[in-house]
């Protein structure tokens, strides 16, 4: 009987952790693995089941079963919410994709307090398993300098999408991300406000998922108040992104903490323009790239301007980045691949 790898994703619900997952899930279904996924929210189920990954054994969690497992001496566990295991797991590995984890927090709030307890827990059980997988130079070097880590290996992965496909521009700018408060869309309405009290009407789609109720509040005011073209599509599947980026001409990215800008890479191969935070996470992805302060909506607002006004054409911009999804796979699964010799 071949042994499976099991996958505990308990916790991802959303975001950069679903598109990692569904990434390796369709690797690890291309090299025949059998494995067993621990999920939580029904939504991520039904979008897991309806992929029909062939060899993949779901198993709906609970906080309280996650809990208990991470309490246990396994093997061949890859832990997929960047938290560790309490007990040493062999053959098993980390993927850490949470840059929140080491940035400063109000501890008088319960955002504050659960960062610093999931930064504890890190630092305490990281060398629970043989490696931490990470997927940008910075995030490599926060972890080592923060952590006393043995070992953390960054391979970057990210999803490949069709460059021939030709579709009417619809939009001047898309930002497809969660409504977060990292995501930092106060900022791009701010900065908005400011294009219009110069006379542009910037067409943009968002992707806020209806459940942020203040934030959808503010862009219903904001459009009411400009006549501005701004859309929501609310919360949009892995498969719907290639749809948006291609009725799209720029990407714009404002968010103030990223592990790895997965977004970035996706829209600069479907030849969109990417205005991005002047951050670590836009130096990891691109060696030429336009930034603005994304704690100032006027240099926001001032890039995308340059945008409209066709001052940006001919720049160039230049990503580094090399798609490593095979080698990142066989490194998860080669414990395991040893176990069954």
């Amino acid at each position: 009987m071949r042994k499976k790898i099991i996958l505990e994703a308990s916790n991802i619900y959303s975001g950069g952790g679903l598109v990692l997952l569904k990434l390796l899930l369709e690797e690890i279904q291309f090299k025949n693995v059998d494995a067993i996924i621990y999920l939580n929210y029904n939504h991520v189920i039904n979008e897991i089941e309806k992929e029909g990954y062939k060899n993949l054994e779901i198993k709906k969690s609970t906080f309280k079963s996650t809990i208990v497992r991470y309490f246990k001496k396994r093997s061949n566990v890859v832990f997929l919410c960047n938290l560790p295991p309490f007990f040493k797991n062999k053959r098993s590995s980390l993927v850490f994709y949470n840059e929140l984890f080491f940035k400063k927090k109000n501890l008088l709030t319960a955002s504050g307090i659960k960062f610093q307890f999931y930064n504890l827990w890190f630092r305490l059980f990281c060398n629970n398993v043989d490696r931490v997988l990470v997927q940008s130079p910075h995030i490599e070097k926060l972890i080592n300098k923060k952590t006393r880590c043995r070992n953390v290996i960054n391979i970057p992965i990210y999803k490949k999408f069709n460059k021939t496909i030709s579709v009417d521009k619809k939009y001047d700018f898309c930002y497809v991300s969660s409504g977060a408060p990292h995501k930092n869309h106060a900022k791009l309405f701010h900065a908005i406000s400011i294009l219009n009290a110069q006379g542009h009407e910037p067409s943009v789609v968002l992707t806020i998922p209806k459940t942020e109720k203040k934030l959808i509040e503010s862009l219903h005011e904001l459009n009411k108040k400009n006549n501005n073209k701004i859309v929501n599509l609310g919360y949009i599947d892995n498969s719907e992104i290639e749809q948006v980026y291609s009725e799209s001409s720029c990407l714009i990215f404002p968010s103030i903490a990223e592990a790895f800008g997965m977004p970035l890479i996706e829209a600069h191969d479907l030849g969109l323009r990417v205005l991005v935070s002047d951050l670590p996470y836009a130096y990891d992805v691109f060696e030429k790239v336009e930034t603005f302060n994304p704690k100032d909506a006027l240099s926001i607002a001032e890039k995308m301007k340059a945008f409209l006004d066709g001052d940006l054409n001919g720049k160039e911009q230049i990503s580094k980045v090399e798609n490593k999804l095979d080698e990142y796979v066989n490194i998860l699964l080669e414990s395991k691949n040893e176990d069954d010799q």
